[in-house]
């Protein structure tokens, strides 16, 4: 719940590439979301450990401050203060 009782808005991106997930996040980004969910299970490099880390990577420096939740696929840790 929200500091204030309201419930909080999480967004999914269900894109298939990079590309588009960076484009989809451009477009959410300005509605101000509490929680971002990242299905991995829609992208098309799933089973491309580097493909994954870097699309993470990317919307965590996109994102900065909104907390994310990583779903589907085989687990993978990400350490996000490497670069």
């Amino acid at each position: 719940m929200h500091q204030h009782g309201l419930p909080l808005n999480c967004v999914p991106l269900v894109t298939r590439t990079k590309a588009l997930l960076l484009a989809e996040l451009a477009a959410i980004l300005p509605k101000h979301p509490d929680v971002i969910e990242r299905r991995v299970d829609f992208f098309e490099d799933i089973h491309d450990d580097q493909q994954v880390a870097a699309t993470a990577m990317a919307i965590r420096h996109v994102a900065e401050q909104i907390p994310g939740a990583f779903i589907g696929g085989h687990f993978m840790a990400i350490n996000s203060t490497k670069s």
